[in-house]
């Protein structure tokens, strides 16, 4: 319906690092104490409409705004390998072996700024996970959702269970307009 569309719309962000609704949710993500509180936040959106952009956004707003956090990406097709070797039912730590994998010559800052909660991770592409997809919302939930850390994820809306995420706050992203998509092909594209 027409209130639904303005709705959505409303709610939605656009991609620019100069943003204010992005520097906003990072202001109220991060604002005071955040070690005291989690953060928890799903972005949805359509193919190509910004989900990895933004993201990408956050990181450098954070380290420009919020020097005292270090964001931590983890893209979900790279965590097949690590889920494949981590004995979870023995206790092996998802996140501990990823970063160790991923950042192995910053894991041990990296995993100190986690025990501090300074670290907020930022889950990309839960949809392109395929056949992983249960053991990754798994690993999202039991070890970034449920302890409280700080967590941003995004997907498109087929790739995930909603129930799985039902504790985030949501974002959802519209398809970018045709000037957009324009722009977009216009910069990634060369002549």
């Amino acid at each position: 319906t027409e209130d639904h569309q303005r709705t959505r719309k409303d709610s939605a962000l656009t991609t620019q690092p100069t943003d204010t609704k992005a520097t906003a949710i990072l202001r109220e993500m991060l604002h005071g104490d955040a070690r005291l509180r989690r953060y928890l936040l799903l972005i949805l959106g359509p193919a190509a409409s910004g989900k990895t952009t933004l993201l990408k956004t956050f990181m450098m707003e954070m380290v420009h705004l919020y020097p005292d956090f270090v964001p931590v990406l983890i893209p979900t097709i790279e965590l097949a390998p690590v889920l494949d070797e981590c004995d979870r039912g023995a206790g092996e730590s998802v996140v501990f072996k990823f970063i160790k994998r991923k950042y192995s010559q910053h894991a041990h800052l990296l995993l100190q700024m986690m025990l501090m909660r300074r670290a907020v991770f930022l889950v990309d592409g839960v949809d392109e996970s395929g056949t992983y997809r249960d053991a990754v919302q798994d690993f999202i939930t039991v070890e970034l959702l449920e302890p409280g850390h700080n967590t941003v994820i995004t997907s498109r809306h087929s790739g995930f269970s909603s129930d799985a995420f039902r504790q985030c706050r949501l974002v959802e992203l519209l398809p970018l307009s045709a000037a957009q998509r324009a722009e977009m092909v216009r910069t990634r594209v060369p002549d």
